[in-house]
């Protein structure tokens, strides 16, 4: 679910500023597949295995948020409205927090989403480098 919200916010930053997020570098379009935000998304599979972890680790979701259900051989488990919340609050939070991508500079996972992207557009448009959240 993490990594849904990631990919479809990264989609959406990326039709913003003009890009056609099917079109991969690494990744290769596949019917609805929006392989350039899977490709951007590589670098921050880390903040949503940071949501996850402070999700139980602060035992904010518990049992009670999950229903499970048998259909036929399979169990299909899903989160209930509270855990649903409970969730979107904590990647939102975490979202927000800052860090320092680069020397000096300070901002939100949600302003890195959006210059990695501008930064991406300058790469192409201008032929230089482009360089991913590198985490030290």
């Amino acid at each position: 679910f993490g990594y849904t919200l990631l990919y479809n916010r990264l989609t959406v930053t990326l039709r913003d500023k003009g890009f056609n997020p099917r079109q991969g570098i690494f990744h290769v379009g596949r019917g609805r597949h929006d392989a350039l935000a899977s490709d951007l998304m590589e670098p921050l599979r880390h903040i949503i295995d940071r949501v996850i972890l402070a999700l139980i680790h602060l035992r904010e979701l518990t049992p009670d948020m999950f229903t499970s259900e048998e259909h036929g051989p399979t169990t299909i488990c899903r989160m209930n409205g509270d855990g649903f919340r409970t969730f979107i609050n904590r990647y939102e939070q975490t979202m927000a927090t800052t860090f320092t991508p680069k020397k000096g500079l300070r901002m939100s996972y949600n302003q890195w989403l959006d210059a990695t992207v501008d930064d991406l557009r300058r790469a192409f448009r201008f032929d230089i480098p482009y360089t991913p959240l590198q985490i030290t």
